[in-house]
């Protein structure tokens, strides 16, 4: 196999790929949520995970199951593992926290500003 000159530099990295290395540079949020008694920490969210969280809500579902499949999809732990599995979809749409589970997925969903998001 032949080296590489060094003089020759790596190929310019495209547009898509400036943009998704710049915003994977994103710290993780943290909001504490007082009915759960801990803080849940999120990834903003993708395309990819709205469709998917689609998926699991039916047309005729109330707003709510929406947000609760938000916070079961996105919520971390301070590790970064998942904060509750698909097993948990019911006893979360049980839970009487109707506002903080609303309040956690508009969260979760919000766009902010990249200055604001280094903040965090």
């Amino acid at each position: 196999m032949m080296a590489r000159p060094e003089n020759v530099s790596p190929a310019p990295m495209s547009a898509m790929e400036e943009i998704a290395a710049r915003l994977r540079s994103l710290p993780v949020c943290k909001r504490y949520v007082p009915e759960f008694g801990r803080d849940v920490y999120y990834h903003p969210i993708t395309p990819k995970e709205t469709a998917l969280i689609a998926s699991q809500v039916d047309a005729g579902d109330p707003i709510v199951y929406w947000h609760c499949e938000t916070v079961l999809q996105k919520a971390l732990d301070e590790q970064g593992r998942r904060l509750f599995g698909n097993a948990d979809r019911a006893a979360m749409r049980s839970l009487p926290a109707q506002a903080a589970i609303m309040e956690l997925s508009e969260a979760m969903q919000a766009r902010r500003s990249f200055e604001e998001a280094k903040k965090n």
